[in-house]
């Protein structure tokens, strides 16, 4: 470890990793940027990615392995962040990898603007296509400020992704501020609405560095079932109505987000359980106060463009669960 205290704690999640870990860890030890502290957490994993971490921490005094019973993705980073001893906390995923210019570009932004919280581009692998945030960038602003800078923030995934995030420690601890506990999905969500709104300092940077995996099939978003995700969607739904709900554009991109996106994502998950779509599903689907507060705001200012798309979100506006049942039974498919 590092003898002077590090300006980043890096901690990296490991489950089963071992297709990803020596390439996702690689990149982090050879950063230009030295002055960081690596914590790796094997989280009760059953392949060879034990072995990997150790190898690693034999190889570099600046990488902390901690074995531990499997807990979930939210328990392996909490068990790093207790002994983080870093300025500035950042997550990498152990599928992923980053540029080695990346702590690099974030230790200047750090040294001139002091931020609580940074934000930068990312690239979706293996296309190596960069993706932008709609933020201002380069400019510090309050987190009320930069929220309001981005009109789109929901339906863009702008507050999704903590790994291409960066936050001081102090400012997390004191505010009590860490990923959801209990949640699978979205997680990280939850932790990034409520850094913004408590921060008094945010920067975007027009960089991307972080190299963000999109192609793993054992990651929980490629999932076509995913259990949890009506609990957890419901979860990060009242920390994105309980911030920022002042602001209009924020409101009406977040309704728009949940009746067009998430309300489609969650009957293809409904399809894709176990027992398949039923009438019970579409019923509870319908009641779901992300759905109805979203189709409140909205009115029949309603985000479709087909007569066709139009008429089903009216059945869905008025909760006309048995014609939108027999409709996704017999027509849509």
């Amino acid at each position: 470890m590092c003898s002077s205290k590090p300006l980043f704690s890096v901690i990296v999640p490991v489950y089963n990793a071992e297709k990803f870990l020596d390439n996702c860890i690689s990149s982090i030890v050879n950063q230009i940027e030295k002055n960081i502290e690596i914590i790796v957490v094997d989280d009760g994993s059953t392949d060879n990615s034990p072995e990997i971490c150790d190898k690693w921490a034999a190889a570099d005094e600046r990488i902390t392995v901690i074995h531990k019973e499997n807990g979930g993705v939210v328990s392996a980073c909490k068990a790093g962040f207790e002994i983080a001893a870093g300025e500035y906390f950042s997550k990498i995923d152990s599928d992923d990898w980053i540029s080695d210019d990346f702590y690099l570009k974030i230790k200047e932004c750090v040294i001139e603007n002091k931020p609580e919280v940074v934000i930068t581009d990312y690239i979706a692998e293996p296309q190596g296509t960069v993706v932008h945030t709609g933020f201002i960038k380069n400019t510090v602003t309050d987190g009320y400020s930069f929220i309001k800078s981005n009109h789109v923030v929901h339906t863009s995934n702008d507050i999704c992704f903590s790994c291409r995030m960066i936050f001081g420690i102090d400012f997390l601890r004191k505010n009590n501020l860490f990923f959801a506990e209990n949640m699978k999905i979205g997680e990280d969500t939850v932790l990034n609405i409520k850094a913004i709104f408590n921060a008094e300092k945010v920067i975007a940077l027009d960089y991307a560095g972080y190299h963000y995996r999109i192609d793993n099939e054992n990651s929980v978003m490629r999932k076509k079932y995913k259990e949890s995700l009506e609990k957890d969607l419901s979860v990060q739904y009242e920390t994105r109505r309980a911030c920022f709900n002042d602001i209009d554009t924020y409101v009406y991109d977040m309704s728009v987000y949940y009746v067009v996106r998430i309300f489609a994502n969650v009957m293809n998950n409904c399809k894709n359980s176990p027992s398949g779509l039923t009438y019970k599903d579409v019923k509870r689907v319908f009641n779901s106060k992300w759905l109805t507060d979203s189709y409140r705001y909205l009115g029949f200012s309603l985000p479709f463009e087909s007569v066709k798309e139009k008429l089903v979100a009216l059945t869905v506006k008025f909760r006309l669960t048995l014609l939108y049942y027999l409709y996704m039974k017999f027509i849509a498919e």
